[in-house]
């Protein structure tokens, strides 16, 4: 049962792992996202400052400003939808964790136990040598 036990700690530590990249993969997804809507917004100031600039340049500016919003925008749905689903495994890898350390328990808990019988059988034998060494003596 020992070896079917660490084989599924194993398992649980491969799953464990797994998640744990799926998970920095979308915390970096998230990064790029807000990385990229800081560049807009930049981006979009330093528009500005040009269309103050000349009256061609309000024209232009007037046109650009709503795709930046919308733009925005899809990131910002995109950054909502990442976010809930790395909440998602965030979760998983907790559940994962504790199911490990049930686990890691339970092979703990075999192993005293095996140790026990262990030293109850050694104890045995040890009082049936004591008991046929008095046998002999008398």
């Amino acid at each position: 049962m020992s070896r079917a036990l660490e084989t599924l700690a194993r398992l649980q530590r491969a799953q464990i792992d797994e998640a744990k990249a799926g998970l920095s993969g979308l915390v970096a997804a998230r990064a790029m996202l807000a990385d990229r809507d800081k560049a807009l917004l930049a981006e979009m100031a330093a528009e500005q400052i040009d269309a103050a600039r000349d009256l061609a340049g309000v024209a232009a500016y007037g046109a650009y400003a709503p795709r930046v919003a919308q733009e925005r925008q899809r990131l910002a749905r995109e950054d909502a939808r990442l976010a809930r689903e790395e909440e998602e495994v965030r979760e998983r890898v907790r559940e994962a964790y504790i199911e490990l350390k049930k686990i890691e328990l339970l092979i703990a808990t075999q192993a005293e136990r095996e140790r026990a019988a262990e030293n109850a059988r050694e104890l045995a034998a040890l009082d049936e040598a004591a008991a046929m060494r008095a046998g002999r003596r008398s």
